[in-house]
């Protein structure tokens, strides 16, 4: 019976050995890692920054939640475009900067406060802005899933690609709800992502600068659209076209320019602005827009162009 018991034992060891292959997570499994900061230091690959002492691994598809109110600033030491599935934040004051990284899924801001990504975002991922508070971009991004604004306010700086490659568009506005919306150019220069204004909230959803920006993708409207820049310039060169009203009020100084493409959403044009700044129209006026009304004793109006096309049913122009 001796002669048995290796060979037996054996068995048994595979046995075990199998069950525990069936149990285990499938390869390419990626675990949740919750930023705790407990580490000396601010960096990711430093285990004692994440619950359980356990650093995240690049490539395994672990999804990062950054929370708490510990070492907010942290920073991506891995090496550069290391790729996770995603990031989400769910507190305050978060600045998250270092090495460049990829997403897979994308990135979710989840709180009322202000969160800045200093780092280059890239990979197939998008980037959502859910609650009421800021989120501010500057890196030159190239992730390609899109940015949608349900909430709050989301601010690109320094580059033309702060929200992503040009193929992906930004969406303003939630599908339900009345969560005001904002997006911000806070870059001198030129934005090229197409923007759609989502049908289905009743909140406020505008464009505004603070740089001198200019959006030039295409604006669908399915809702309506507030113009409102302050103490700099805005410009729309991309056209408009969908269905909602579109509103101009600035606030300050700030001029609101409307060129290059035709506005030809089904709906109105209204400049109610409290500020100084003026109005300009030279892209064209389609026959969609059923009605041009200055509302403003402060901000001038102007319809630049030789392509006023009337509505089948009559243009209203009133001043």
């Amino acid at each position: 019976m001796a002669r048995f018991a290796a060979p037996l034992f054996g068995l048994v060891l595979a046995v075990v050995a199998a069950v525990a292959l069936v149990h285990a997570a499938p390869a390419g499994a990626g675990q949740t890692r919750t930023w705790d900061g407990g580490g000396g230091d601010n960096n990711w690959t430093t285990a004692a920054n994440w619950v359980g002492d356990v650093a995240p691994v690049a490539g395994a598809g672990d999804d990062l939640v950054f929370t708490g109110s510990t070492r907010l600033t942290p920073n991506d030491d891995f090496p550069a475009l290391s790729s996770f599935a995603s990031v989400t934040v769910s507190a305050a004051g978060f600045t998250l900067g270092g090495n460049s990284v990829s997403l897979t899924s994308g990135a979710v801001v989840d709180t009322t406060g202000a969160t800045v990504v200093s780092q280059i975002v890239a990979g197939a991922g998008s980037i959502t802005m859910n609650q009421a508070g800021t989120l501010t971009l500057t890196g030159a991004n190239t992730f390609t899933g899109g940015l949608t604004i349900k909430a709050g306010t989301v601010t690109g700086t320094t580059s033309a690609s702060a929200f992503g490659a040009a193929s992906g568009a930004i969406t303003l506005g939630d599908s339900s709800g009345s969560a005001d919306a904002t997006l911000t150019g806070g870059f001198a220069g030129t934005h090229a992502n197409p923007i759609t204004v989502a049908s289905g909230s009743s909140g406020v959803l505008r464009i505004t600068s603070t740089a001198a920006s200019i959006f030039s993708g295409a604006v669908t409207l399915h809702n309506d659209l507030t113009l409102a820049p302050a103490a700099t310039n805005l410009t729309l060169s991309g056209g408009m076209t969908g269905t909602g009203n579109l509103t101009v009020g600035t606030t300050g100084a700030g001029t609101t320019t409307l060129s290059a493409a035709s506005v030809n959403m089904t709906g109105t044009i209204t400049n109610n602005g409290t500020g100084a700044g003026t109005t300009t129209i030279s892209g064209g006026v389609g026959s969609n827009v059923t009605a041009i009304t200055l509302n403003s004793t402060t901000s001038a109006l102007t319809v630049s162009t030789n392509a006023l096309s009337v509505n089948s049913g009559g243009t209203t122009l009133t001043n």
